[in-house]
């Protein structure tokens, strides 16, 4: 199969974020696979170097005088494009009629559609899928939902019909995130001043990701039950203005590391008495496997994707009920056998997410388009 794929990810601002990991690895896991296909490698702009690989790999800077994306496909005579992007798109809606026209199916992977359930925080998000998202996905020739929640949205607020939607759960690099403490641990978490023990949150600080409920649950924590524990915010953003209120009245203020390099995850993950993650929506939410891939106890939102990706590997909380989330810190805290059996479920659980799972049902995804 001629496989062509959108790796705009990897060379804009969205390869830290959650679209440039999945585009990432998938990419590893289908180059690292036995089985044999042609990759051709589309970007509109950046530099990018192939991976070393068995596989035949062809890579394009998507430009006028080659045609533009619609030329180039006609000269490497794809099967199936994969388009990852569609925040900065290689593509335009007449490259793709031409592309389609040409004989070549088109597969888009949709990550989330969370706008649409909040169209008051995310107004200028709403309109863009609006006008942008939504005629591709009337117009492709399938679509990948990474998970069964994205599937229902997606079918809720498009009326799309249920067999253009496949469900290709992400994975986790069981190499990288490990439960294994190494020599440099103790450097990591000296770097940016953090004791043990601590919990740990890892992402955004925009609205859904709830960081409030976080704060208000450690101070209430901290007062009540213990304050030896650190909080450590993980993320590349600054607190939101709502946060810094509530962190100007704490006694205990959190760490904020910022941006931190890939290579200090799995320290921070391991070292954590447990990962917080109260957020409201999430159309997959990879940071809940990393942590039980690194033997970390989860507490997690019981809204939208994390019910389906935690299952019984974590203790699942309303985000909203912060006397649940404190009792759930005091759990952990106080039984040791808690974090335990948390450790060996979510060890249980992690294992059955994996990127070479991803790109086997991703390559169904593409068959389905050409038989």
């Amino acid at each position: 199969m001629k496989i062509g794929i959108d790796i705009n990810p990897l060379v804009t601002g969205h390869q830290f974020r959650g679209i440039g990991v999945y585009t990432r690895n998938l990419l590893k896991a289908f180059l690292d696979s036995p089985i044999c296909h042609s990759y051709y490698l589309y970007r509109s702009l950046g530099n990018f170097t192939i991976p070393f690989s068995k596989q035949q790999v062809v890579l394009h800077l998507v430009n006028s005088k080659e045609g533009g994306l619609s030329g180039l496909i006609k000269k490497d005579r794809v099967d199936v494009l994969h388009i990852t992007d569609y925040y900065h798109p290689i593509y335009t809606l007449a490259d793709l009629k031409q592309i389609k026209k040409q004989g070549t199916k088109v597969v888009v992977t949709i990550h989330d559609v969370i706008p649409l359930h909040f169209p008051n925080h995310y107004p200028r998000e709403k309109t863009f899928i609006e006008e942008n998202v939504k005629p591709l996905l009337f117009f492709v020739d399938k679509i990948i939902a990474n998970s069964y929640a994205t599937k229902q949205d997606l079918i809720k607020f498009f009326s799309l019909p249920s067999a253009k939607v496949f469900v290709t759960h992400e994975g986790v690099d069981h190499q990288f995130f490990t439960p294994i403490v190494k020599d440099k641990d103790s450097i990591v978490l000296q770097k940016y001043g953090i004791k043990l023990p601590y919990f740990l949150y890892v992402g955004g600080f925009d609205w859904r990701k709830n960081c409030e409920t976080i704060l208000r649950t450690y101070s209430e924590f901290s007062k009540k039950i213990s304050d030896k524990y650190q909080l450590v915010f993980v993320g590349n953003d600054s607190p939101t203005q709502a946060m810094r209120k509530i962190m100007d009245k704490m006694s205990e203020i959190p760490i904020v590391t910022g941006f931190v390099p890939i290579d200090d995850l799995p320290p921070l993950y391991r070292n954590s008495a447990a990962l917080l993650f109260p957020s409201y929506f999430e159309g997959f939410g990879l940071p809940v496997l990393e942590a039980m891939a690194c033997g970390t106890p989860v507490l997690s939102s019981n809204k939208a994707s994390l019910p389906e990706i935690v299952g019984d590997a974590g203790i699942l909380i309303n985000p909203d009920d912060l006397n649940g989330w404190v009792e759930a810190m005091k759990l952990l805290a106080i039984d040791p056998t808690l974090g335990e059996t948390l450790r060996q479920k979510g060890f249980a659980r992690v294992r059955t997410f994996t990127w070479d799972e991803c790109a086997r049902k991703t390559w169904q995804g593409y068959n389905s388009c050409l038989s």
